[in-house]
């Protein structure tokens, strides 16, 4: 399986990470996205990952938890530098700290970076990530009742 890049995002709480080494547990759920119409279908993914066990943010995770899921949009470096005006728009039309410390947005070159994860298609892909940037596991599409307990199980289990 491919390894996750090196990638610099900012929460919409505004914190600054570089991903993989400082995703918020040691196994973490990336439900990735590429278009903004794709929020539906990320909603979906994290509402189904949270009812499987997993907290569904960083502001949700007790000091016993090693998993949690995230969402990460990613955004053409060319909108850079509307950054502050993008991920203001996102994080006034979100107002919930929970949420808004779940998504991290990164602006980079998207082709690159769905290419270095094996993205075929510019679509919702979920990732179960370590922090040395392992995939270990991933779905695509609509979230099923096979992916998300597999993909919970995944994030759980190699969490131990």
């Amino acid at each position: 399986m491919a390894d996750f890049p090196e990638t610099e995002v900012r929460s919409l709480l505004g914190e600054k990470r570089t991903f993989p080494a400082d995703l918020p547990a040691r196994r973490t759920v990336v439900v990735a996205a590429f278009l903004r119409e794709q929020q539906e279908q990320v909603d979906r993914w994290i509402d189904a990952l949270t009812e499987a066990g997993l907290p569904g943010s960083p502001h949700d995770m007790t000091d016993s938890d090693r998993a949690v899921v995230i969402e990460l949009p990613v955004l053409p470096s060319t909108y850079r530098l509307a950054r502050r005006m993008i991920d203001g728009g996102m994080s006034r039309s979100i107002a919930i700290d929970r949420v808004l410390a779940r998504t991290f947005t990164t602006y980079t070159d998207v082709a690159a970076f769905r290419k270095a994860i094996a993205i075929p298609t510019p679509r919702v892909e979920v990732l179960v990530v370590t922090r040395q940037g392992e995939i270990i596991d991933r779905a695509s599409g609509e979230p099923n009742e096979f992916a998300v307990t597999r993909l919970s199980e995944s994030a759980l289990a190699s969490a131990e």
